[in-house]
């Protein structure tokens, strides 16, 4: 369904619709249908090209990651194949954002000339052989890093210097007051007088010399 879009598909389980597409050709309306609604409103659109490949599709934000690689859906010329490789690419495009055991939904829809691919390698036709399957590999690394990059809904972090606050430095200068005890100056003072006095009234002695 997602590599025919322009096909009704519809699946049904013990008289129970499980799952319908509408065949209007509208890949994302298919995501929708097969992975929920918020995956279609995160899906980023993806459109790369060179000399050899074309590749379309849909990247999911990876805000919403699955814990199996089987959601990374690779189609050569409208054919479901499985690579290592190209899933790697993907993987590394994503690898800034999400964690090491965590996978991404990518849907992806290769064009390029029937001449550069054999589908005879392995007898379920999942794996094939690209003759220039390296620059693919670079196409599809380099086509959803850009998308990631410049369409990702990530929240800005804006970091605010912290503004200095001067504190105002004030120089205080203190000389202790001596205060002087007047009554004990006063005491001290009146003892010497009186000492004075008492030395200059008071007789002095003769020296009797003796021959």
């Amino acid at each position: 369904a997602l590599s025919r879009s322009d096909i009704a598909f519809e699946l049904t389980h013990d008289g129970k619709n499980i799952f319908s597409s509408s065949g209007r050709g509208n890949m994302l309306e298919v995501i929708m249908e097969m992975y929920g609604r918020e995956s279609a409103k995160l899906a980023i659109p993806l459109e790369g090209s060179d000399d050899d490949y074309k590749i379309s599709g849909y990247a999911i934000q990876p805000s919403i990651t699955r814990a199996s690689k089987y959601y990374m859906l690779c189609y050569i010329n409208k054919r479901m194949i499985r690579s290592y490789r190209l899933q790697k690419a993907i993987l590394d495009a994503y690898e800034p954002y999400i964690p090491n055991d965590r996978y991404p939904i990518v849907v992806l829809d290769v064009e390029m000339d029937p001449k550069l691919v054999d589908v005879n390698v392995h007898p379920s036709k999942w794996e094939v052989r690209l003759s220039k399957e390296k620059k693919l590999e670079d196409l599809i690394r380099t086509t959803i890093a850009e998308a990631l990059r410049t369409k990702l809904q990530v929240n800005k972090v804006e970091r605010k210097v912290k503004e200095k606050v001067e504190t105002p430095s004030f120089n205080f200068t203190y000389t202790p007051e001596i205060k002087k005890n007047t009554v004990v100056d006063t005491i001290v003072e009146e003892v010497r007088e009186e000492f004075k006095t008492y030395v200059s009234t008071s007789p002095v002695k003769e020296e009797k010399t003796i021959v």
